[in-house]
């Protein structure tokens, strides 16, 4: 086997500024593949979003929603907000369906059964319970679910 000496040749004087530039070019390519604010991930049901967002919504359902477990709707929606998630793009979704949508009654209305939820995947859920698949991939393990 041949020594690493006679595999790489030693890099000369005048030839490392153009080494160490390389070297940095490289690394802001991969860094810059890595953390492209614009890259595309997918919701639940597969629809383009980007992964930031979707960082972002995962981080709010696993960290912020179990502090927040007797929260109203409406206090859930405005810490969304703060979080970046706006209401075009992320709905408060409901665990288990709210079916009178009398918001100030109802116990469904309230954080314990409130997740934060891509719009399209919540049309598609219509009325019915959340599937745990879909929980754990928005990392809302606060929320009741359904398995499948």
């Amino acid at each position: 086997m041949a020594s690493p000496s006679r595999i790489y040749r030693r890099i000369r004087r005048d030839e490392y500024p153009r080494y160490v530039v390389g070297q940095i070019l490289l690394y802001l390519l991969v860094w810059w593949a890595l953390h492209d604010p614009h890259q595309q991930c997918a919701t639940f049901t597969g629809a383009s979003i980007a992964c930031d967002e979707l960082a972002a919504a995962r981080h709010f359902n696993s960290v912020v929603m179990p502090t927040m477990q007797s929260s109203h709707y409406s206090d859930v929606r405005r810490a969304m907000t703060r979080h970046g998630l706006s209401g075009k793009r992320w709905h408060v979704g409901h665990a288990v369906p709210d079916r009178s949508k009398q918001r100030a009654h109802e116990a469904e209305d309230f954080g314990h059964n409130l997740l934060a939820q891509a719009a399209v995947d919540n049309r598609r859920l219509g009325h019915r319970t959340i599937s745990c698949d879909e929980a754990t991939f928005l990392g809302a393990t606060h929320v009741p679910c359904a398995f499948e």
